[in-house]
């Protein structure tokens, strides 16, 4: 049985570091062209399949807020349960996903706005709306997005 190829042997293997092997699989990397090219070469060769949630344990975590306002119980409580399932897969990948929530009876535009103004101060990376249609949220989808939030 043939054995696993891993970044350790592929490595050893090349006689290069873990870390310029692991640079390799990243583009923007400080690594030569002409070393990226030999590594890239060994490893499809060798069969190598880069571990994306070990790549994803030395980065910063993402951070996805989610603020919705449910009008329709069924079609929101769906689009929840969607949501859910996705951030339960990525979970092990360092994404981690504030939902927040109006039901009919609970909304406001300042509460609305409040929690905007917490995703922004706590720099998530980006955040997910809907159902919110007002002049004064765009104002803050807008303060969001010059800051360098990806806003959907």
């Amino acid at each position: 049985m043939d054995q696993k190829v891993t970044i350790y042997t592929l490595a050893e293997q090349l006689n290069l570091s873990v870390s310029a092997v692991s640079r390799a699989f990243n583009p923007n990397s400080k690594l030569s062209a002409e070393k990226r090219k030999i590594i890239l070469e060994a490893a499809e060769k060798c069969g190598y399949v880069q571990n994306k949630m070990a790549s994803r344990l030395s980065q910063d975590p993402i951070r996805i807020g989610i603020l919705m306002r449910g009008r329709i119980h069924a079609y929101y409580s769906h689009m929840l349960d969607g949501i859910n399932a996705a951030y339960r897969e990525f979970q092990n990948y360092k994404v981690t996903c504030d939902i927040r929530t109006f039901s009919p009876g609970e909304f406001t535009i300042e509460g609305a706005c409040q929690v905007l103004d917490e995703f922004l101060t706590e720099k998530y990376d980006g955040v997910i709306l809907h159902g919110l249609y007002y002049k004064d949220i765009v104002d803050k989808v807008n303060q969001l997005s010059d800051a360098g939030i990806k806003v959907v």
